[in-house]
């Protein structure tokens, strides 16, 4: 269901095409979509997700199996490449927080313009990553092995 507050703004701002904007950050789950913040925050909230998981790979603490074993799947081509993704999610992360300290419908709405754009952008190369990660699992893994002595 299309937001009538969204195709209000997208008029006034040149935001991206709500029914786009929705299959990409999922705004109709949204509860009262009745605030630009809110449309920022949502967006935030899926860029972050992934920002948490490519963190895992670039900081790796060796906590996580998981990483442990997907690691091995990535070459250091690959790590330059999920570095500048994470240096895009982050730049977005920040400029969110700058709309928190000075907002305004002028701020958040620049916020969801940027965010969709980089988006558009950034949404190949994580596929690719994450169908990198999810291969790592179809090779034969001796979990003991990859963890060492465990007692």
């Amino acid at each position: 269901m299309k937001s009538e507050f969204y195709e209000e703004k997208a008029k006034k701002y040149n935001l991206p095409d709500y029914d786009k904007a929705n299959r990409e950050f999922f705004l109709e789950e949204i509860e009262n979509c009745d605030s630009m913040k809110k449309i920022s925050e949502k967006m935030l909230e899926k860029l972050q997700k992934y920002g948490e998981l490519l963190e895992g790979f670039l900081n790796t603490d060796g906590n996580s199996l998981a990483v442990l074993i997907e690691t091995k799947s990535i070459n250091e081509s690959g790590r330059e490449k999920l570095s500048m993704l994470y240096r895009e999610i982050i730049i977005l992360e920040r400029s969110m927080l700058i709309c928190n300290l000075e907002p305004s419908d002028d701020s958040y709405a620049k916020f969801v313009k940027e965010c969709y754009e980089k988006w558009t952008k950034l949404k190949p190369d994580l596929l690719h990553f994450v169908e990198k990660l999810k291969n790592a699992w179809k090779e034969e893994i001796n979990v003991r092995e990859e963890l060492g002595y465990l007692g």
